[in-house]
């Protein structure tokens, strides 16, 4: 996320006077939301109240007691989170113009309470008014972007208490001795809007995309930049260990229960199934292997379908019938190896599979009779007729 004070009207314009263009300019957007059927987003303060355009000219303008012809008499502070950023604040304008309204709030009291001044203690001493921007020259929600137009002077408190200069672009930090009061520190600023982000959206940030790496790699000393690469390949390493043990975890998650595998193996192991491999090896594959043949059972509604889901495996399929009628024991030939269902899945996967089986192919005890016998009364008999005898009479 990209947080920057700029001590400068927008394009070119000058901070010295009024406020009027730079707010103009950011309200070039309603017009174009207008024409677009959209909803205009106004002005508005640190606590999401709305604003109309001129109170905030108004107040701008009218907070400059004390100040030369030629000092800054606002400042302007950009706040950009990355399209991955925005991601996380939501998956709507509406919803990520609500969550910016969170954000602004806490960016607003962070930037008060960075000048170490008594009295300014939150947003509500500034004179802040904010402005959200849903497109940066093209349209898009991944280029959404905040402008808030800050008063160089602290809100009036009334009752003869002056207003105090507030200056982020000074070099002084928590100065407490000569002129200079209090001070600003815009890196820990800028730092601080990125972790405000962080624990407001859950955010987990990588070490690449935070103003501490970037800020190091481009301005830091050599052991800062160091530092900063120490942390990178630590991240690294972790992100390599994470998506090992995710794979692993993907791998587990087939096999519904790791005590499965484990019989399995012991089984390959103590020669009670063909195993043409390590036994662990093959355990996961056969589990992995059930799975699929599961699957392909409980999705086929022929027994054409479910012949053509086992030829996909590359496996075959032979049935034994029990003495009970019903079909007791299926065989899945796979890549030359015999491996009876029963080895393989918990009985009650097992009689399951056993149970649609029959329904696909009827093959039971009681239909091979019946096809039997049908087969029989069809067939002509195969024992030749009896000669008549015919009698001679006496």
């Amino acid at each position: 996320m990209m947080a920057k004070i700029q001590d400068a009207g927008l394009n070119g314009q000058k901070n010295t006077g009024s406020s009027r263009e730079t707010v103009e300019y950011l309200g070039h957007e309603d017009k174009e939301r207008k024409e677009a059927g959209k909803e205009v987003v106004p002005f508005t303060t640190a606590d999401g109240q709305p604003v109309n355009k001129e109170e905030v000219i108004d107040h701008i303008d009218r907070n400059h007691s004390h100040l030369g012809k030629n000092d800054t008499k606002f400042l302007h502070l950009v706040v950009a989170p990355s399209a991955k950023e925005i991601l996380a604040m939501g998956k709507d304008e509406q919803e990520v113009y609500r969550s910016s309204l969170r954000l602004i709030k806490r960016i607003s009291d962070a930037y008060a309470k960075n000048f170490h001044r008594e009295g300014i203690e939150d947003s509500s001493n500034l004179v802040i008014y904010w402005k959200a921007h849903f497109s940066r020259e093209k349209d898009g929600l991944q280029n959404f972007h905040l402008h808030a137009v800050i008063s160089r002077k602290s809100k009036p408190k009334g009752g003869g208490v002056p207003s105090v200069k507030l200056n982020p672009m000074t070099n002084h930090k928590k100065t407490d001795k000569g002129p200079i009061n209090g001070g600003f520190d815009r890196s820990q600023f800028y730092a601080e809007c990125e972790n405000i982000f962080d624990e407001e959206f859950d955010y987990k940030r990588e070490v690449n995309e935070s103003f501490a790496y970037k800020n190091a790699m481009s301005h830091g000393s050599l052991e800062e930049k160091s530092a900063q690469t120490e942390l990178l390949v630590k991240e690294q390493v972790e992100k390599d260990a994470q998506e090992i043990s995710a794979g692993i975890a993907r791998r587990k998650k087939t096999l519904r229960d790791r005590k499965e595998v484990a019989e399995i193996a012991q089984a390959l192991s103590m020669g009670h199934a063909d195993c043409k491999a390590d036994p662990l090896t093959e355990a996961f594959d056969r589990a992995d292997l059930k799975t699929r043949i599961i699957h392909i059972f409980e999705a086929a509604e022929s027994q054409d379908a479910l012949d053509l889901g086992l030829l996909s495996l590359g496996a075959t399929c032979k049935t034994r019938i029990g003495q009970l009628g019903g079909v007791e024991e299926i065989i899945v030939i796979h890549r030359g190896v015999k491996i009876n269902t029963a080895d393989i899945m918990t009985p009650a996967e097992h009689n399951r599979i056993l149970l649609r089986w029959e329904t696909l192919t009827r093959q039971t005890l009681e239909y091979k009779l019946r096809a039997r016998q049908e087969r029989t009364q069809q067939k002509p008999s195969q024992v030749p007729p009896r000669a008549l005898k015919i009698g001679r009479g006496r």
